[in-house]
């Protein structure tokens, strides 16, 4: 885990009249883990945008990885009103996350407010091509596991868990793991007779990439 980029909550991001900063700090379940809550200030006013739980790692046995959760999609500060999908925040958001997790590393993100994600996954989309999971997916992750009943809810709201690979085998692994779910998914439409699905020329653009990708990590290797 790189702690620089979290860092930089904790200083403070401005943008315009907003300043994103982690609030507070507490000390989690146990050692290598904090909680956090990250908000917006306008001058001396804020409002909660989110919750962190960071676990830094017990390495050798185990890798670090970052939850985030009780996300707010819109709160309002005197007449300013600040959305969180979609926008600039949910961006910067994920850019440092994606920063500061390596290969390995989870990150897990609550979607039960994120009704896009949510309907999508409802709907069998594969996670990748998910309006949560492409962002992600253009982050560098490429791994994904839709907890939608994560332990009866004792461990929160439904959440989309991501990694990036952990080395250039790992990195094969996945794109190919992904290559076949995503044609499985589009020869299934095919037969029902419903391709023409908004997701359609995402799952395509994903495809492409991944062939890249594959090209750019092995160039003996024409694509999958």
């Amino acid at each position: 885990m790189r702690i620089d980029p979290l860092k930089r909550l904790l200083k403070g991001i401005r943008r315009n009249d907003l300043l994103v900063k982690i609030r507070r700090v507490s000390r989690g379940r146990f050692r290598e883990e904090e909680n956090a809550i990250l908000s917006v200030f306008y001058g001396d006013k804020y409002a909660d945008i989110l919750h962190m739980k960071i676990f830094y790692g017990r390495p050798p046995y185990y890798k670090a990885w970052i939850e985030v959760f009780n996300i707010n999609n819109r709160v309002k500060i005197d007449d300013h009103e600040i959305k969180f999908f979609n926008t600039w925040l949910e961006d910067l958001i994920l850019d440092i996350l994606s920063e500061t997790l390596e290969g390995g590393e989870k990150l897990y993100i609550e979607y039960l407010e994120d009704l896009e994600t949510y309907k999508a996954l409802e709907k069998g989309i594969p996670p990748i091509a998910t309006r949560l999971g492409y962002k992600l997916f253009k982050r560098g992750f490429t791994w994904f596991k839709d907890w939608y009943y994560p332990e009866g809810f004792m461990e929160g709201g439904p959440k989309l868990q991501a990694e990036k690979p952990l080395n250039e085998e790992s990195l094969v692994k996945h794109i190919v793991d992904i290559r076949d779910e995503l044609r499985k998914f589009i020869n299934k439409r095919y037969r029902e007779g419903n391709i023409m699905d908004k997701y359609y020329e995402r799952i395509i653009e994903i495809i492409n990439e991944l062939n890249t990708i594959r090209r750019e990590a092995n160039p003996s290797n024409g694509g999958i």
